[in-house]
């Protein structure tokens, strides 16, 4: 945050030394993804606001993770902000605690040249099941919506329209080639984490970025940061006359833009910024009094990273682009915490002396690698910062079979997946991603309450209890055909209390990946992979379309310390 603030002063100053004007933006997602937010957002205290107009901020779009905490929340947030909350495709007109405080743009005038900028706002419409917006607030399609709201900014005076979206990369890409966004100058964009970098190729070229510099000067790192396109993408227009630049704004995202009222934009260029300390290959200063009030505010935090809770010998794989792709030490720790607690801490095994228990997590979910070595209650809440509770479903194999196909669809390889990939426990499963979509699962094995093993296919009517949070048990991630199921146990455990406890009572932790999730395409001769290469796949049921249901929670920005800040230097010719 106080480097943040020096960057941008820093900027405003160089971009007004050469008389350019500028624009502070903000992406969204400032709620949730870290300690701070379970220590004061959560709580209903809102630090977020005073900072970001510290730092400048002139609008904000409202991103999925806003909704965390639900409506009353967010409303408190806004009330507290003295920047335009924005969003064009939301409508809150029957939600009380949010209705009139969401505006679906803004007009900032820059101070320099007296132009007009229109910044239209767009949130993914996967928010009802990746947060709590509740059942009052309605996402509508972006090319719906997007048209009208740049027709009344035009309207309003904008002479150049940004939007400012929440929609995720590949989604902004299939806007800007779409008809509705034909009036659009730029997108900002976040949601999706995608890192931007390089020289764009000229628009019509694939669109290749190049690889970004490290991190960290000493010791050298091994950090990888897949790089999915030029800072800024160029996309075509539908009409093929104009080309509509693409920026994600991961890290500080900057970006110089030339502009003429005649000709329209002339050039775009620029780059993430990394914020990095003394030891970073881009060193920024804190602002000394921006550091000052994050010190005031970091007693409760401190007092969380100082107490342990264990220690484990290996790293806990908490990377984005694993949990969401493959089997990881930490997914399969999860689930055996969850399992034991609910074997060892719960009086439900006696109800159900018979029935296996599984468990099934989203990848998403898990939200931070633990290093081997001490491990804190701050820890704990990087990996799970969401504040999720323990529930318990009851369901057959085949309610089972449909999730762990739904979990699979999203599999993508790479740190752009959905967040929805099934993390497991009590079972064994082999997925072929190069069959269809919908049927990705090639065979499974549920462990039995005397220690034996049975193929999934033979328990599709069989019952089984799904131990799990609350988020999949009410249908999010897609695992819409969880949420029908009856809950036989919903105490309001928090994962983080069962977490800590299995820390405390197993440590030191040596768990290493067991297996029990198999990629047939690079383990084809994998028992699980031989055993199902013999049927053709069963069609699964198919997840609701992204439009319409459940959506992944994890292509969302996990920080609450500004992920998504961006800062838009003009050169207008007048």
């Amino acid at each position: 945050m106080a480097r943040l603030a020096t960057a941008i002063q820093d900027a405003k100053a160089a971009a007004d030394a050469a008389g350019k004007d500028t624009l502070v933006l903000h992406a969204g997602d400032q709620f949730t993804g870290t300690v701070w937010d379970e220590v004061y957002t959560s709580q209903g205290i809102q630090i977020a606001p005073g900072f970001l107009e510290e730092l400048g901020v002139q609008a904000f779009t409202v991103g999925n993770h806003e909704f965390d905490s639900g409506p009353a929340v967010l409303a408190e947030f806004i009330r507290n902000a003295t920047f335009p909350v924005i969003s064009c495709n939301l409508d809150t007109s029957q939600e009380p605690e949010l209705d009139g405080l969401v505006q679906p743009y803004t007009i900032l005038e820059l101070p320099r040249s007296g132009v007009k900028v229109g910044v239209v706002g767009l949130t993914t419409v996967d928010t009802p099941e990746t947060s709590s917006p509740g059942p009052n607030v309605r996402f509508l399609p972006y090319n719906e919506t997007l048209p009208g709201c740049v027709a009344d900014a035009k309207a309003d005076g904008a002479q150049i329209i940004v939007a400012l979206t929440h929609i995720g990369f590949p989604d902004d890409q299939l806007l800007a080639a779409d008809p509705s966004a034909a009036d659009l100058d730029l997108i900002v964009g976040g949601h999706s984490h995608t890192l931007l970098y390089g020289t764009p190729p000229p628009v019509g070229k694939q669109q290749v970025g190049s690889m970004a510099p490290p991190i960290l000067t000493s010791p050298p790192t091994n950090e990888s940061s897949d790089v999915l396109g030029p800072y800024p993408t160029l996309i075509l227009a539908a009409d093929g006359n104009k080309t509509i630049p693409i920026v994600q704004a991961l890290y500080l995202g900057v970006l110089q833009a030339s502009w003429d009222p005649v000709e329209g934009q002339l050039t775009a260029s620029g780059s993430p910024l990394l914020l990095g300390g003394a030891n970073s290959t881009n060193p920024v200063a804190e602002d000394p009094e921006v550091a000052s009030r994050v010190e005031s505010l970091t007693g409760p935090i401190d007092q969380l990273y100082a107490t342990t809770v264990g220690n484990s010998t290996v790293l806990l794989d908490g990377e984005r682009g694993d949990v969401r792709g493959e089997e990881t030490n930490l997914g399969d720790l999860t689930c055996d915490a969850l399992l034991w607690h609910v074997a060892n801490k719960t009086s439900l095994m006696a109800a159900f002396p018979d029935t296996p228990a599984v468990c099934v997590y989203s990848g998403g979910s898990i939200r931070a690698s633990i290093l081997a070595g001490k491990v804190t209650a701050g820890q704990i809440n990087d990996v799970e910062p969401f504040g999720d509770w323990l529930v318990v479903k009851l369901i057959n194999g085949s309610v089972l079979d449909a999730a762990l196909n739904s979990g699979l669809e999203g599999w993508t390889g790479d740190e752009d997946a959905a967040g929805r990939f099934p993390q497991v426990g009590g079972l064994r499963y082999a997925f072929d991603p190069s069959r269809p979509t919908d049927s990705r699962l090639v065979a499974a094995q549920v462990q039995l309450p005397d220690g034996t093993a049975a193929p999934l296919g033979q328990l599709d009517g069989a019952d089984m209890l799904l131990v799990t949070n609350n988020f999949l048990a009410g249908g999010g991630d897609f695992y819409t055909m969880v949420g029908d199921a009856p809950t036989v146990l919903d105490a309001s455990t928090p994962i983080t209390q069962i977490l800590t406890a299995y820390f405390q009572q197993f440590s030191p932790i040596t768990t290493t990946g067991d297996g029990r999730i198999v990629n047939c395409n690079l383990t084809a001769s994998a028992p699980l992979c031989a055993a199902g290469a013999a049927a053709p796949p069963a069609a699964a049921a198919p997840a609701p379309s992204p439009t319409s249901a459940a959506g992944p929670r994890t292509s969302c920005a996990a920080a609450a310390l500004l992920v998504y800040m961006f800062m838009l230097v003009f050169n207008i010719y007048l």
